[in-house]
């Protein structure tokens, strides 16, 4: 049974097991009350080493409920928090990856407010991320900081932007429950991306999204896709969603599409041999970069751009 006004905060782990505690931490610090916590770790090999810890972290809290799941195997983000989502019984439901952590004390407050003042399925608040260094970064390629700019869009435009990249950070969104029972819980056709697809599977449903102008999540950038760098098993799945989300649908260069979506399999075909490039040796080493040299020329543009803006 659904509780009016409980925020279901979901903590998913797999490794990363002493971030949980920045999390938890950020978590109890929060002026609202109606909060159940779901620790969800997927099938970290030394989980036993923290679970009495996140027991007793949890003991002398405030929140309504409290659970620890914990696969024995790992199964991969996208089942890991469906599963998580399957025991949550908030109206509201909010993802937090260990590590990443809610900012200042009034965050889910704020959110639950603006949702209900918007009626919005799905907001976005602001967001800051933090190097392994512990620097600020601000401005994000993962994460469009002009709000008021989104606040423009229509659906389309909402989409269209989504089908040319993921703008709109996991972190930082906030979901009232109702979402998952009309439009379903995250795909398991793939591993570990489970906003990416998700945001287009609901723009597609005609789905706007919302945005509070304020910053209400600090995300440590060392995640499968905040780091920047991308593993083979992560544009395995950027590749199923291209395939299944955004080939079909996308009709933006008219005429012009089919070259378009050419040059996207090629992107794409750069990033996993990226992934790969370690395991080269010798000429196929030399071989990936007289292939991808127009690649790696603009990516290292937009880092370079992107440092300089947080500089």
């Amino acid at each position: 049974m659904i509780e009016e006004g409980l925020v279901s905060i979901i903590i998913l782990s797999y490794k990363n097991l002493e971030g949980i505690f920045d999390t938890l931490n950020s978590v109890m610090k929060q002026d609202y009350s109606l909060i159940e916590v779901i620790f969800a770790d997927d099938g970290s090999p030394n989980f036993a080493s923290v679970e009495d810890r996140i027991k007793t972290s949890i003991a002398g809290s405030s929140f309504k409920r409290a659970i620890v799941l914990h696969s024995t195997e790992n199964k991969g983000t996208v089942k890991n928090v469906n599963g998580a989502l399957k025991e949550a019984k908030g109206e509201f439901i909010k993802l937090l990856a260990a590590e990443d952590m809610l900012a200042g004390t009034s965050a889910i407050s704020e959110y639950v407010s603006f949702v209900r003042e918007t009626g919005s399925l799905l907001v976005f608040g602001g967001m800051v991320g933090i190097t392994p260094e512990g620097e600020i970064r601000k401005n994000l390629v993962s994460c469009e900081s002009n709000i008021d700019l989104l606040k423009s869009y229509d659906v389309k435009k909402q989409r269209d932007r989504l089908f040319a990249r993921n703008y709109l950070p996991a972190p930082a969104a906030f979901f009232r429950r109702e979402v998952f029972s009309q439009y379903g819980l995250f795909d398991e056709d793939i591993r570990l991306i489970e906003d990416y697809p998700y945001w287009i599977m609901l723009s597609n449903n005609g789905v706007k999204f919302g945005y509070l102008d304020k910053t209400e999540a600090i995300a440590r950038l060392s995640g499968v896709s905040s780091a920047g760098t991308y593993s083979e098993m992560f544009m395995q799945d950027m590749m199923v969603i291209y395939r299944k989300y955004i080939f079909p649908y996308d009709q933006r260069y008219g005429v012009f599409q089919k070259p378009y979506n050419c040059l996207k399999r090629m992107g794409l075909r750069f990033y996993m041999e990226k992934a790969r490039l370690p395991k080269y040796k010798g000429a196929r080493r030399i071989v990936y970069y007289l292939l991808y040299w127009p690649f790696i020329m603009y990516t290292g543009w937009i880092n370079w751009k992107n440092a300089r803006k947080n500089r």
